[in-house]
């Protein structure tokens, strides 16, 4: 729990109170940080992100008008992460996976062009394996839902899954030039 709130922080950093720029990145940093590294799936390019950020959270001190601020601070390191997706900095399996999570996570709000991308991707799946892919993301079956549903192993429902996923990232990866628009409509779309 935070003792100092976040606009009380950003009004001393409006009038370049640095002591209070450093209580705001020594409570965000390793927050930010695990969430770039999840994305980008390299210590080096998270801890870069979170540099720019801080780097640029401080430089536009005077112009910015935030109103959440964490919720602002995940916007920023998201947009650095397609910033350096188009510099070519970032592994295409990490990118692959965090537009499937995107998508399976907010699959009713998603736009119709990564959903049409995505059903694409489905059916390149043998029948069996998008039934039970199905299942699990979209509505919501636990593994061993799924076994009891089927009557089969759990074992068999946690491969097929595992092959599934493998052979959509495989889908996404042979489509890049799709995946360059799903990402640009990502950044965009809330």
């Amino acid at each position: 729990m935070h003792t100092i709130s976040d606009n009380y922080l950003l009004d001393r950093i409006k009038q370049d109170d640095y002591d209070a720029f450093n209580q705001l990145y020594n409570t965000y940093w390793e927050e930010l940080y695990l969430y770039a590294y999840r994305l980008t799936g390299d210590k080096e390019n998270a801890f870069l992100i979170i540099q720019d950020l801080f780097v640029m959270l401080w430089d536009k001190r005077h112009t910015h008008k935030i109103t959440s601020l964490k919720s602002y601070l995940f916007q920023c390191v998201k947009y650095q992460f397609f910033k350096q997706y188009k510099k070519a900095r970032v592994n295409l399996e990490t990118l692959t996976n965090e537009l499937e999570n995107f998508v399976f996570n907010n699959f009713e709000e998603t736009n119709p062009e990564i959903l049409d991308l995505l059903g694409k991707g489905l059916d390149e799946l043998p029948e069996k394996r998008r039934e039970i892919l199905i299942m699990n993301k979209y509505q919501n079956m636990s593994a061993q839902e799924i076994s009891d549903t089927l009557n089969i192993s759990i074992q068999t429902v946690r491969n097929q899954l595992s092959s599934a996923l493998i052979q959509l990232r495989s889908f996404f990866s042979k489509n890049i030039k799709d995946i360059e628009l799903v990402i640009f409509l990502l950044f965009y779309f809330k």
